[in-house]
């Protein structure tokens, strides 16, 4: 299992994230404690909300992100590809900040560029 951290503003929750439609799906559902599972034919993504992930960024970190007040939303992942074609949906929020774990943190547009140069690698 992989995942990215997904920082928002107060407006972008899990509710919001549940009225997405997330194209090509097979399964939505609501699954224990704030997690929110969305199933393809080839894997998943899972949506957790919990903001006591805030308390794990440095202050230095937090002046980074934008929003007065940040929600984090932790997006589990099967696959790059599935990440990739969710978060590049035409209808996926876009003023996002997600935090890869691996020293990303930004802007989820500059974000999706960096998986699509991924995918190309593993193309050749």
């Amino acid at each position: 299992m992989k995942w990215i951290v997904l920082i928002t503003d107060k407006n972008i929750d899990l509710e919001y994230i549940k009225k997405i439609n997330h194209s090509g799906c097979m399964n939505t559902y609501n699954s224990i404690n704030e997690r929110y599972v969305v199933e393809y034919k080839e894997g998943y993504i899972f949506y957790d909300y919990d903001n006591r992930i805030k308390d794990e960024y440095e202050e230095d970190e937090l002046s980074n992100i934008p929003f007065k007040e940040p929600h984090f939303i932790m997006l589990t992942y099967s696959s790059i590809g599935i990440l990739y074609r969710v978060i590049n949906q035409s209808n996926y929020p876009e003023n996002i900040y997600v935090d890869n774990t691996e020293g990303f943190l930004g802007q989820i547009k500059d974000y999706i560029d960096i998986l699509s140069e991924e995918l190309l690698k593993d193309e050749t």
